[in-house]
């Protein structure tokens, strides 16, 4: 239990040194106006361990894990035709781990008992990590990390220890991680300087997604409330210039989402007046409709135009049937809550909450019935046009062209009925003697090859067939005999 308590304080250690580490490299002699000298990393490990064995603890494995308050330091410097000159600054990460704390829990340990969760950083703790800073250099900025946070009493003592570095021209700054992810900066100044962000190792990109994932979770409609640039980035530790930036393309991605400005913040609200898409100049959605179907020209133009219309808003009710499906998992999960709540109390926030939901749920299929009305009305009205412009497309004729020509075609038709007549009065002439003699002649082969085959004395077998190459010397033999 402990080793893992450990594990976990270790990892997130590395993790602040690695990221100010990559911080101080990328971005230190841009804010110092300087060369990155050095970057080198100690510890205190002999006195650390000296600490825990005059308590009693010997665990080797509780010695090898425990983080023995790491520190990594930079000298900043100015270099003078590529030599190394005057010193203009050094920068300083320090990992915080109270030694009284570890020697609490591995006494706990031993003893069988359960040491419960690890204990924030105590400002004993805090002034022990500090201890080679007790007569710091000029422009010594510093950032201390705690990976098990720090106590009221630290930020406090903090504020002391913090002053001989502000006395040289230089500064502190507290870190520690936040349980959503992240880094909170316990800031001593009243407002953020220049080299604050060198002590944040979270990256921006992942600064980013935690305010989208954010802003997810707040599941903004257009009937709720909105979110405050300053707010949301106080609360999530993140620079407000990343949150507006955030705003912006949660508005670009989502059409029922807008960016507003009050005052000096920006809000990334949801408006009904968005569901319309309406323009500046008009007021509605009717309004839009009744200037449309009022317009002269092509009709083609006008099909377009609202085709284009039908297809914003089946896109923005689409999002609106996404949104009221979200609002509908969210009523059944606070109904599972309710059910399972222990105590009155809870299930009476609760069922405000779920009271609230409910009524959401219920305006966004109101507002879902008005999207599906104005999409029939352009539907039918797009059929209407289309009618009539298939229609100007083809030029029918008028009834006294359409009688004269229905006349000429049956006397056309008349004259062609008696010439086929003729032509087949001539044929049925000509053909008829013709075809009677041959009907006979091939009656007189059929009949003399079937009395050859019953005369007597003829064998049983088959008569030999004809070869393809004399059928005309078979017909002259077997003519004789028909007659």
């Amino acid at each position: 239990m402990l080793l893992d308590s450990l594990r976990t304080l270790n990892d997130a250690a590395e993790t602040f040194l690695n990221g100010v580490r990559r911080r101080i490299e990328e971005h230190a002699g841009g804010v110092f106006g300087g060369h990155v000298a050095t970057v080198t990393r100690t510890d205190q490990s002999p006195r650390f361990k000296e600490r825990l064995a005059n308590a009693g603890v010997f665990d080797h494995d509780l010695l090898m894990r425990a983080p023995a308050n790491p520190m990594l330091r930079c000298d900043m410097s100015l270099r003078v035709l590529g030599v190394a000159g005057r010193r203009r600054g050094r920068l300083a990460a320090v990992v915080a781990l109270d030694g009284q704390e570890l020697i609490r829990q591995s006494r706990a340990q031993r003893d069988g008992d359960d040491p419960g969760p690890w204990a924030r950083l105590s400002g004993e703790g805090l002034a022990e990590a500090l201890r080679s800073f007790r007569d710091p250099p000029r422009r010594a900025f510093v950032g201390v990390c705690s990976p098990s946070g720090f106590s009221d009493e630290a930020i406090e003592r903090a504020h002391l220890l913090a002053a001989p570095l502000v006395e040289r021209g230089g500064g502190m700054v507290l870190v520690s991680p936040r349980p959503g992810g992240g880094w909170r900066l316990h800031l001593l100044e009243h407002d953020r300087q220049p080299w604050h962000f060198l002590f944040d190792p979270e990256p921006e990109d992942d600064k980013i997604r935690r305010i989208h994932a954010a802003v997810a979770d707040a599941r903004l409609d257009v009937t709720a409330g909105g979110l405050v640039d300053v707010e949301l980035a106080r609360e999530l530790d993140v620079e407000v210039g990343l949150v507006r930036a955030a705003f912006a393309t949660e508005a670009g991605r989502n059409p029922l989402l807008q960016v507003q400005r009050v005052e000096a913040n920006f809000v990334l609200v949801g408006l009904p007046a968005l569901a319309f898409s309406v323009p500046a100049r008009s007021h509605s959605m009717f309004d839009r409709l009744r200037s449309l179907f009022g317009l002269q020209g092509s009709e083609q133009r006008k099909i377009e135009t609202l085709a284009s219309r039908q297809a914003d808003l089946t896109a923005r009710r689409k999002l609106l049937y996404d949104h009221v499906d979200g609002l509908i998992a969210q009523e059944a999960e606070l109904k599972q809550r309710g059910v399972a709540a222990d105590s009155d109390a809870s299930r009476r926030r609760i069922a405000g909450e779920l009271a609230q939901v409910r009524r959401r749920i219920e305006q966004g299929n109101t507002l879902l019935g008005l999207f599906n009305r104005q999409i029939d009305v352009l539907s039918t009205h797009i059929h209407n046009l289309t009618l009539v412009s298939q229609g100007r497309k083809i030029d029918l004729p008028d009834v006294e062209a359409m009688t004269a020509d229905a006349v000429r075609a049956e006397e056309l038709l008349e004259r062609v009925k008696a010439d086929a007549d003729s032509v087949e009065s001539l044929s049925e002439s000509a053909s008829v003697p013709m075809a009677s003699r041959m009907e006979d002649a091939i009656m007189a082969e059929l009949k003399g090859e079937a009395a050859a085959a019953q005369a007597p004395g003829e064998p049983s077998a088959q008569p030999e067939k004809a070869s393809p190459e004399q059928p005309q010397k078979r017909k002259d033999r077997d003519r004789p005999m028909a007659e």
